[in-house]
Parts: structure tokens; sequence; C-alpha cells
């Protein structure tokens, strides 16, 4: 993924969909080096600076021009019967199936020689792509593009929007005389792209797949983690910056002087259709207690749809000067508008807090045989969420009023600032890490990759309250996916996990120990009552569904 957006990155490429792919055959989609060129252009009498179909079509003595098309039969069905795919090109083929239109061929090769090679395919057949030209057609062979303008007609897609891939020269070529998009396959048969210059350069087959998602839209909520990891890698960070962009980590953290550092963090809120200045406060206040600092000024954005009246503005100042208020935060300023770009009010906050350097918490801490621990029950500003904006969908079903005003009272458990604030206090901690979008599998996923361990986890022990594992299973949701503010996962020294559990029981606060830190990996290793499980992965945020 990185390779390939730094390629749309130098190029500064700003507009870009592809709904069509083209494939050259013979050492692309199957192994290179399968056919002796050499052999045949010494047994046609055709110099190397010729190309053998050019020198072919140019004989005008059709006896001759027989024979010598007889000779390239011949080789191409020997190099056809020994031909096989490259590794995992059918997965990638199939892959591609689901996020293009249309997947096609073009090669100079006969059909024959073609039919032939599928036979050593596995998964895929001829009929699996939607066009397959091949030097048997009425069209001029590559480098010609009009085997390419045929499939633009054909599909009636413009050349824009059609990828030609191959390992050749005569590939790129072809693309750019239909103007389409090229992409270069590296191969130890021709591994040098500089003499074609092509859009793209690849090494594997399953790199189309991250060419053609760079040009497609996402779904709605957090932007996909390998998507986020690639952008922040081209970030650049000063001197002062003690921690730097990356997934897994909410806030920045500036050196101010010596002994003393500046933590920011930025958050909107856009789920919530009510009470979006409470939860701008407390969801940011969230991010930056998991450093381990305290929360102290707060810059606030506010956008309003143009239905919006005086009264309701004037409702949202009062909330936010009332819960910054609670927090003992200061309002420093925004910005505010009416606008047509939004719906419905929007709330995007940017909270700032002061530690000391020695005090910081960095999930980089984090060592193996260190104890993972969460706090409350999961999912439960989902649950709260569901409850307020879906309540009659919820009564349909069965659920009661005094069922769904407890899932509503769930809100006022989503700040995590107490239990941040304990953890540090108890000692030994190496790591806190909110539970937001996409539940706790994706925040576990996210502190996994920060803190480059993995993470063993005991699914069973995860806490799940049973009212929301009742709105879940009414409504087809995994709890594990489902947006869930209030829960704040801790890594902890095992020798300091009595203190950590001890200070929790002294405070009335729930604490379940889920799993433990293991070897260096950056991924979650989960378990079932022991035996070995998968903590599925969410793209979006369970809740989604119920907007779509």
């Amino acid at each position: 993924m990185k390779k390939i957006y730094q390629q749309f990155y130098q190029k500064k490429i700003k507009k870009f969909r592809i709904k069509a792919i083209l494939f050259d055959f013979d050492g692309t989609l199957t192994e290179p080096a399968a056919i002796d060129f050499q052999l045949i252009r010494k047994e046609i009498g055709c110099s190397a600076q010729v190309s053998i179909l050019e020198y072919i079509e140019k004989i005008t003595d059709p006896e001759e021009q027989k024979e010598k098309y007889a000779i390239l039969d011949h080789y191409e069905t020997i190099s056809a019967k020994q031909s096989v795919p490259q590794a995992f090109t059918e997965e990638a083929i199939i892959e591609l199936k689901k996020w293009v239109e249309q997947i096609g061929i073009i090669t100079r090769n006969s059909k024959k020689s073609v039919q032939i090679t599928f036979a050593n395919f596995q998964q895929l057949t001829m009929n699996d792509f939607d066009l397959i030209i091949t030097r048997d057609d009425e069209f001029a062979p590559k480098p010609s593009g009009e085997g390419i303008l045929h499939a633009s007609k054909l599909w009636n897609l413009p050349c824009s929007e059609i990828l030609m891939v191959g390992d050749f020269k005569y590939d790129i070529e072809a693309a750019k005389a239909a103007q389409a998009w090229s992409a270069f396959l590296k191969t130890p048969v021709y591994p040098d792209e500089s003499i074609c210059q092509p859009d793209f350069v690849i090494e594997q087959l399953h790199e189309v797949v991250s060419i053609v998602k760079m040009g497609l839209p996402l779904p709605n909520g957090k932007i996909p983690n390998d998507l986020l990891d690639t952008f922040l890698h081209h970030i650049s960070s000063t001197t002062e910056q003690l921690l730097t962009p990356q997934v897994g980590e909410d806030t920045a953290v500036i050196e101010l002087k010596k002994d003393h550092s500046l933590v920011i963090t930025s958050d909107p809120i856009t789920f919530v259709s009510g009470k979006q200045a409470e939860y701008s406060i407390i969801i940011n206040s969230n991010d930056l207690a998991t450093s381990g600092a305290q929360p102290r000024w707060f810059m606030v954005t506010l956008l309003f749809p143009p239905v919006i009246t005086q009264l309701e503005i004037m409702n949202q100042f009062q909330e936010l000067n009332q819960v910054a208020n609670d927090f003992n935060i200061s309002l420093c300023g925004g910005h505010s508008e009416i606008t047509d770009a939004v719906t419905r009010p929007i709330i995007s906050g940017t909270l700032l807090g002061e530690i000391k350097k020695e005090e910081m918490i960095n999930k980089k801490d984090m060592s193996q045989g260190d104890l993972i621990f969460v706090t409350k029950q999961i999912a439960m500003e989902g649950t709260a969420i569901i409850a307020a904006e879906f309540s009659d969908l919820l009564a349909t079903h069965g659920l009661l009023d005094v069922e769904i005003e407890e899932a509503k009272n769930m809100v006022e458990q989503i700040s995590i600032l107490k239990e941040a604030q304990i953890a540090v206090t108890s000692g030994g901690i190496t790591g806190l890490h909110d539970v937001t979008e996409g539940g706790i599998a994706t925040a576990l996923q996210e502190l996994a990759a920060v803190s480059h361990h993995q993470l063993k986890i005991h699914i069973e022990k995860i806490p799940i309250a049973p009212l929301t594992d009742k709105i879940c299973s009414i409504l087809h949701l995994d709890p594990l996916g489902l947006i869930g503010s209030g829960s704040l996962l801790i890594s902890c020294k095992k020798d300091r996990a009595k203190d950590l559990s001890k200070t929790f029981s002294e405070n009335n606060l729930i604490l379940t120990q889920i799993g433990e830190v293991g070897k260096d990996g950056g991924k979650v290793i989960a378990f079932h009552h022991q035996k070995p499980a998968i903590l599925p992965e969410f793209k979006t945020d369970e809740i989604t569904k119920l907007y779509l």
C-alpha cells in the first residue's frame, strides 16, 4: 500500500477511478520466460531489433508467411502446455472482480495457446474474463492501442477509467496510445520500467488491488488503519514533537521546556444528533487522558445546517460552557458558522493539556508479560446511541420502555477520565488506549500496532452488559465492533496488577483482565475458552449499518 501511495504522491495524481482492467497474458498472468523467443527468431530468420509478429506480417509471399506462422504456433503450443499462472495470480483476479466492472486480456499470443494455458489454471477459466483479445482478432496487436479502444467502446467506458497491466514495453505503449492508465509488472525477464515510463510500477499482481482502491469511495466511519498508516508515513515531525502521528495514537506530545510537554488531541462528533457539545469535550478528554495528561484548554469548531435556530445555537454554547466547567477546562475560542455543507450540527474540538515528561504514558513502553485490562463494559456508547436514535425500532422488537431508558442512560458512563487518572496514580501502567469507533476489536488491533507487540486476548472474558448483548442480538450487530467510549484498555506491569485491581475496587469501578502482552509482532492473538479463535475485524463501526 505504501509503495503504491508513494507513486500517486510523486505523480501528484488528483483524480483517478478505474472501472476496468486489461491484462497482458504471457509473462503477466503466467510465469515469464516460458517461451524461447531467441530460438524462434533464429528459426524464422528474424533479427533481435524487429518484433516477431511485425516481421512475419511484412512477408509478402503467402506460403512463406504461413510457414513462419506455423513455426511460431509450434513453439507457442509447446510453451502453452508448460505455462502456469504466476503465484497468487488467480487470487488477485478473484479479488479484483469485487472492485471493478470488467476484466479482460489483450495478448499477442494466439487464441489456441491461451486456451491450452488455461488448462493449467486451478481457479479461473477463460469464461471468468469479460473480454479476451488475441492476435487472431481483427485488431492490430500491441503496441497499437486498438484493442484497448475496442474494450472502451464495448464496455461503454472512457479509456481514462481503464488500466492496462503488462510486463513489456508494448503493453505500456498500447495504454499510452489509447490514453489509458498503465501498470508495469517487473519480472526477472523485464526488470527495467524506465524504457517505457508507465504510470505505475508493481512487483506482484495483487498490488493492482491497491491501485484500484485508491480511486474508490470509502464507507462512513474511520479511515481504514492500513490507509491511515500509509498517509501518516509521509508526515514529517519536528524535533520538539515527542509523539508522532501514527495508528493507535490519539494524541500529539510537544516538548515545551526541559521537563514539561504539551499534549494535544482532536476529534469531531458525527454519530450523535443530541448532546454533541457534551460528547465533544468528553471524547477529546478521553483521548488526552490516555497520555496521562490533565485536560486544560479547549478550542472548538461548530458547523450548523441552515435550518438551525438561534435557540438551538444558544443551547449548544450553554452546554459547551457547562461541561467545560464540570471538567475544569477553559474554552479558549474556535470558529462557528452556518453552512449547507452539513445536514446536522457538527462539532470538532481540539483539546490541550500539560504533563511532566517523566509522567507521560507511552504505549511503546509496553513489554512482554504485561497484563491487559478493560474498564466497565464494552459498547456502552453504541448502546446509548442506538437507544436514543432508534428507540422506535427497538420497541418494535419487543424492548421495554424501561430497558430503552436504561440503555440511553449508558451515555452517562462514556468518560474514562477518572479511570485513567486512578490507573496512572496506582503505578506500573505501560499503556492506555480508549475504545472508540470500531469497538474493542479495533482498539485492540490499534494497541497491538502502536506497541509493536502481540496481544493475547481471551474473547470470553471481555465484559458485555446483558442489555447491550440483547440489543445487538436484535439488530444483528456484533458488540465487539460497536463504538465504545467509556471503556479504557490498560496495560500494566504484572507485579503491579494487584495494586491496580485494589485501587479500582476501592473506587467502585469495574476492571476486567482480558489478556496479556506477548512477544514482538504487532497483532492480536485471540482465544476463546483456551482454544485459538479469530478476533473479527471491522472496516466500519457496526453502528453504521443502522444508517444505511
